[in-house]
């Protein structure tokens, strides 16, 4: 193989690492999070990064996540929750997060409904912030 080549194959490949494309799902770092009920950082991939008592976060579609509440003693429809935004990519965007079942995550009470959009209004993949007090 020449030199070109073998560059051109490792830049590919590293680009594709890099925008989630064929990489191992590592279990998530635990967040010392000591005020709140659960919390998690979340990927544009909808990989979890961190989490307290959240198990899954499963990317349903472009910019719409379902985030799992592992702790079935946390009540969704008495807490209060804070989504922020964590990509460059959303500058000028919005987050809403959803504490009532939705049917996108199968109506489930344990799981929270997350879209990120751009300032169009428009579905993006962003990574976000999710903490449930």
């Amino acid at each position: 193989m020449r030199k070109g080549t073998s560059v051109l194959l490792a830049t590919l490949a590293a680009s594709t690492l890099a925008a989630g494309a064929g990489t191992a799902t590592a279990a998530p770092v635990e967040a010392i999070a000591p005020y709140a009920q659960a919390a998690a950082q979340v990927s544009p991939f909808g990989t979890l990064t961190k989490a307290k008592n959240i198990d899954t976060v499963e990317r349903k579609r472009t910019g719409v996540y379902c985030v799992h509440v592992s702790d079935p003693g946390i009540d969704l429809s008495r807490s209060v929750l804070t989504a922020t935004l964590r990509s460059h990519d959303s500058r000028g965007g919005s987050i809403r997060a959803l504490t009532e079942p939705h049917p996108v995550c199968g109506n489930d009470v344990h799981t929270i409904t997350v879209a990120t959009f751009r300032a169009d209004g428009t579905n993006v993949n962003s990574g976000f912030f999710l903490t449930v007090q």
